[in-house]
């Protein structure tokens, strides 16, 4: 098994037990190194891909933005994992592209971004509307064109990290509780090393 993949496993079981006993000191050192995972295996990949390895590298900055609590903080790490899936985006669509498949996909992807921002809207602080729409459009935009690639392990990738969002958002908007945690970050660090792998 690569190292990467190595260090984000076991990094992850600690992360998730620091959240469990709510341990800010834990969650600093556990979070960045469960990311560095990801980062390392990407640096590893045999297809070496410097604009994927941009969003890896985001959302690891991203990752360490979303640890301390606060709308300031929180807003960064939104915009930083904003540009991570224009990155992978970008990426998936050099990489493949089928356009018949992008433009499918669209109605459903609109569906579910209608039901989950009228869901989300009412809970939402007016100052991170505007910002959280612009996410919400990335990463829909992001899953759209992993889709056009017809390349499963991007697929699985992206869709995993899309699921991890709506946990994210239920965690920070409708329901704290470390559920979304439990179930939410498996999925993210799940959805990144898939993405990562990709390139092997």
């Amino acid at each position: 098994m690569p190292a990467g993949v190595i260090l984000t496993v076991v990094c992850l079981a600690w992360l998730l037990l620091a959240e469990y006993a709510e341990s800010k000191p834990l969650t600093w050192i556990c979070k960045p190194l469960a990311s560095c995972g990801f980062i390392v295996l990407g640096l590893q990949a045999p297809h070496f891909d410097g604009i994927l390895f941009s969003g890896l590298c985001l959302a690891w900055i991203g990752d360490v933005l979303l640890i301390p609590a606060g709308e300031a903080t929180f807003q960064l790490g939104l915009g930083s994992f904003l540009l991570g899936h224009l990155f992978y985006a970008i990426s998936f669509y050099q990489t493949n592209f089928v356009a018949f498949t992008a433009i499918a996909a669209l109605l459903p992807l609109a569906a579910i971004f209608f039901a989950v921002s009228q869901a989300l809207g009412p809970h939402v602080p007016n100052d991170l509307q505007k910002p959280v729409i612009a996410y919400m459009l990335a990463i829909s935009v992001m899953l759209d064109l992993a889709l056009a690639t017809h390349d499963t392990t991007v697929i699985i990738g992206a869709a995993l990290f899309y699921l991890s969002d709506f946990l994210v958002a239920r965690d920070q908007f409708l329901a704290p509780g470390f559920s979304n945690k439990l179930i939410g970050l498996p999925l993210y660090y799940g959805g990144q090393l898939v993405l990562t792998r990709s390139l092997y």
